[in-house]
């Protein structure tokens, strides 16, 4: 009788936990994005990111990789250099502005729709993990870095968001959820927009 009623308990109360459980990743969740966010706009006026799309799009290209590393590997191909800080101007890069917490392998060539995707590759790239077991993406609207104009690709550009893809680790949010202003997330998808809205 004694474990009927226990058993009865465990049974309405373990829920519970699972639910207290998923509220805590969740807030977890978005007060880590919100420091990231932070984070990148001090990154984004040391490196005078505004006066420069190629800098925006290692953002797009690469995810968080730009602040969780110190120099740039000698063994990758592609090209992320920022120049060291100035004190006397105070611009230039202080990184690392964060700390990776893993790597995944992925292609050399990236798009702006979810990157860095686990795809196996000969390109390993340093990501931020969630709460949830997966890692920070960071997805733009499509664009056309040889036919739009200097003025659409800033635009478009600056719709940069931070995804945290939530307790399933995929990402449900494409680059078409977030076209304009009225970004829209997908799934149990999180989003956080990463650009200053005042300096861009």
């Amino acid at each position: 009788m004694v474990i009927g009623i226990l058993g009865a308990l465990c049974t309405l109360v373990l829920p519970g936990f699972e639910g207290a459980e998923q509220d805590a990743r969740e807030k977890v969740a978005l007060t880590e994005m919100r420091d990231i966010q932070s984070t990148f706009r001090k990154f984004a006026m040391d490196t005078r990111l505004k006066s420069s799309t190629d800098k925006m799009r290692d953002m797009v290209n690469f995810g968080l990789w730009p602040l969780l590393v110190e120099t740039q590997p000698a063994n990758i191909a592609v090209n992320i250099a920022y120049a060291d800080y100035d004190p006397e101007y105070e611009i230039g890069r202080r990184g690392p502005y964060l700390h990776n917490e893993g790597f995944v392998n992925t292609a050399a060539a990236t798009n702006n729709s979810g990157q860095p995707e686990q795809i196996g590759g000969t390109v390993k790239i340093p990501v931020l993990k969630d709460p949830y077991g997966g890692y920070y993406r960071v997805i733009c609207p499509e664009f056309d870095a040889v036919n739009d104009s200097e003025q659409l690709l800033r635009k478009k550009l600056c719709r940069m968001v931070l995804v945290c893809t939530g307790s399933d680790c995929q990402l449900d949010t494409s680059a078409s959820d977030i076209e304009d202003n009225n970004i829209k997330a997908q799934g149990d998808d999180r989003l956080v927009r990463l650009m200053p809205f005042a300096a861009y």
